[in-house]
């Protein structure tokens, strides 16, 4: 699993070099992707009005997360910076599938990429998850 912002999704060379197989974009626009490259777009913004709306697209991400990986593939999940959204939708993964803590899933992460940082919302969201 890589997190990665998205121009990474774009950029052919890192994606053969590093045997990409899947790429989940949590960014309102899609960018376009190989077509050998299976790809699912869940229009998550930084900024909403209630839990409820984004959790779905969480739970959803994390199921093609943990799709991808059980299948033996590789996945890039991106947002636009790499920061917020898909470390989050990383987390949700983590918590859902691994029975990671909140806190332990966005410590790992920050571990591996320091500026892992999701938004204050987002938090919110991977506490429901791991309730």
């Amino acid at each position: 699993i890589y997190i990665g912002c998205v121009h990474d999704a774009t950029d052919r060379d890192l994606l053969t070099r590093t045997g990409i197989t899947h790429v989940l974009s949590a960014l309102e626009d899609c960018p376009e992707v190989p077509m050998s490259i299976e790809q699912l777009h869940l229009p998550i913004s930084d900024t909403f009005s209630s839990e409820f709306e984004v959790l779905p697209s969480f739970l959803r991400g994390a199921q093609f997360i943990h799709e991808a990986v059980s299948a033996g593939g590789r996945v890039l999940v991106h947002c636009a910076a790499g920061v917020s959204r898909s470390p989050t939708m990383v987390a949700a993964y983590l918590i859902l599938y691994h029975n990671m803590s909140m806190e332990t899933s966005i410590s790992h992460l920050q571990a591996l990429r320091q500026v892992v940082s999701p938004n204050l919302a987002f938090l919110g969201v991977l506490l429901t998850m791991e309730q």
